[in-house]
């Protein structure tokens, strides 16, 4: 927490405090307000996200690592502040799919997310899988780059199901489908959300 830290001169820290708080710097701080606990989140999103794919992608199977995974999608989830989010699950195949999308949705800030990037490559996903893996996208959510290549059970029948349950304010989509079972066809229109659409 920002207002346990220590400073090397006292009156540095009363300084910086008092930035963060939007009071008068020569003041004495005040210990706790809502500013703190704001940078407190923001700061502990960002060290989330990188360390995020290390925890998740952890082959290790204990209750140690399953509380750091917890605790990682936790942080990350509180940084409601945050507009846009990029997380990388590419070949982490120790678990089964499931487990790992179970695991980026509960990471995803329950507000506020507007621009989204994720890399799926990989991973062994199912067509039964991706109409989970919309519902649970950020309500907000209006750009999604969703990178769904080496995944050779995704068929056109599953990219159908995926983008008629994305979120309703979803206005730009773009899908990386290189080496999957969707038709060339419809890899065609994988940047045009309209035009998956009307499939």
């Amino acid at each position: 927490k920002i207002q346990s830290a220590q400073a090397s001169v006292s009156t540095e820290r009363n300084r910086i405090l008092n930035y963060f708080a939007g009071q008068d710097l020569h003041l004495s701080p005040i210990e706790e307000h809502g500013p703190y606990e704001k940078l407190n989140k923001r700061l502990q999103g960002l060290f989330a996200v990188a360390f995020w794919r290390r925890v998740v992608c952890s082959t290790a199977n204990d209750a140690n690592t399953h509380a750091a995974q917890q605790r990682i999608t936790d942080v990350l989830r509180g940084d409601i502040w945050r507009t846009s989010l990029d997380l990388c699950l590419s070949y982490c195949v120790a678990t089964a799919p499931e487990e790992k999308l179970a695991l980026l949705a509960r990471s995803f800030p329950t507000s506020g997310i507007k621009e989204l990037r994720l890399d799926l490559k990989g991973l062994e996903i199912f067509d039964e899988n991706l109409p989970a893996l919309a519902t649970n996208l950020p309500l907000e959510l209006e750009e999604l780059n969703l990178d769904l290549s080496f995944n050779t059970q995704i068929s056109n029948f599953g990219i159908t199901n995926f983008v008629n349950a994305l979120p309703a304010k979803m206005r730009e989509l773009t899908l990386g489908l290189s080496q999957t079972s969707v038709s060339p066809e419809f890899q065609d229109r994988r940047d045009s959300l309209e035009g998956l659409r009307q499939q």
